[in-house]
């Protein structure tokens, strides 16, 4: 008891600031610890609600109400961050989670985090608040062009999204002027244009956009509403083929999932259309064998990258192939900076095997004196 009393002696703001890492059902029921607790929960600028997976039909009304509760007696206090995780596949409560959104941004929310299980249609009111600067969205359907966007902006995570088409989603992108992080994960639309190809229309591209990570997006992201990024990392299958030479003058750090290896894609579009990479890295996905990958075409360039910039390579999920050692000796060989070539891979678990490449790799000419090799088993 004297260690709680302790804590209870903190200022209102430390405790608000402890009570904000708890999950809010969890911070009201501190509440009953003493009067000196009794409405500190209220000043808490968080509210985190997640209903626990697989409960009853009687626990999702309870968590209904308890968040109904929560949210009027805080009618007053302003709000910062408000998350919000349903899991139970309910249809009837569409207007009561509304409600609850538009509660929160008349308190000037700053940051919203949605988590939905039934595609729930966000309504353009809700799609326009000027206080925003983090928004991540889960399972909802925005099927309406906004005009407001969001000004103050700077993360957008869009993870299962359903846009109604690409103009729809293009302005709301768009309409995140200073937007500094994106990302984005089984996006869909529910109307495709003839082709089911996407150009980027009247729209240019996000100047202020730092770090993207674009996975499954169907070639719904053209590469130049992302070209000024600095960190880039995408699934190979998003990228729109018609949009392959784009330029990315800002781009120093790069991380491509692949199906296959596309060696001369790899050099003749990503390495020469990234003039300035210093850090680039290939994760394989284990659904190929060799036969299936390009051979490795010796290039007949050496791309400005590799020539003044490239300081890390990593190739990762290694299988050994002979492809892959070209690719490595390709590097080592033509990047005048590289400072670390590393390969990851299972096998790197048994000794033999490590050692083996090891001897391969070590026989390679370096351009760069400082080039060190790192052989990873993950």
């Amino acid at each position: 008891m004297s260690g709680l009393d302790r804590i209870s002696r903190l200022p209102d703001s430390m405790l608000c600031h402890i009570l904000s890492f708890m999950p809010t059902k969890d911070a009201v029921v501190t509440s009953a610890l003493s009067t000196r607790w009794m409405r500190v929960w209220l000043s808490v600028p968080t509210l985190y609600f997640e209903e626990e997976y697989g409960g009853d039909y009687e626990d999702h009304v309870d968590f209904i109400a308890m968040v109904y509760t929560v949210i009027v007696q805080r009618d007053v206090e302003p709000v910062q961050k408000f998350s919000l995780k349903i899991s139970h596949p309910t249809c009837y409560c569409y207007y009561t989670i509304i409600a609850w959104v538009k509660s929160v941004i008349k308190r000037g929310v700053q940051h919203i985090e949605l988590c939905l299980p039934n595609k729930i249609d966000l309504p353009p009111n809700i799609l326009g608040c000027r206080t925003l600067v983090v928004l991540k969205l889960g399972g909802v359907l925005i099927n309406k062009v906004f005009t407001n966007g969001f000004p103050s902006l700077k993360v957008l995570h869009l993870d299962e999204v359903v846009f109604d088409d690409h103009q729809c989603l293009a302005h709301f992108i768009f309409g995140c002027p200073i937007l500094e992080e994106l990302y984005v994960d089984d996006l869909t639309l529910t109307t495709l244009s003839n082709d089911n190809t996407i150009t980027g229309g009247e729209f240019q591209s996000l100047n202020n956009l730092v770090s993207a990570v674009i996975l499954f997006s169907r070639q719904y992201i053209p590469l130049k509403w992302i070209c000024k990024v600095k960190s880039l990392r995408m699934y190979e299958e998003s990228i729109p083929n018609y949009d392959a030479n784009c330029t990315f003058p800002n781009l120093t750090s790069l991380e491509l999932i692949i199906d296959h290896y596309n060696w001369s894609w790899l050099v003749d579009v990503v390495l020469r259309n990234c003039p300035n990479l210093q850090n680039f890295e290939i994760s394989h996905v284990d659904n190929s064998n060799e036969h299936e990958c390009e051979k490795w075409p010796q290039p007949k360039f050496v791309p400005e990258c590799l020539s003044i910039h490239l300081r890390t390579c990593t190739l990762r999920k290694y299988k050994g192939w002979k492809c892959e050692l070209q690719f490595s000796k390709y590097i080592m060989q033509n990047a005048k900076v590289l400072r670390t070539m590393r390969i990851c891979s299972g096998i790197f678990s048994e000794p033999e095997a490590k050692l083996k490449v090891i001897r391969k790799l070590s026989s390679f000419p370096r351009r760069s004196a400082e080039c060190r090799l790192q052989l990873n088993v993950k």
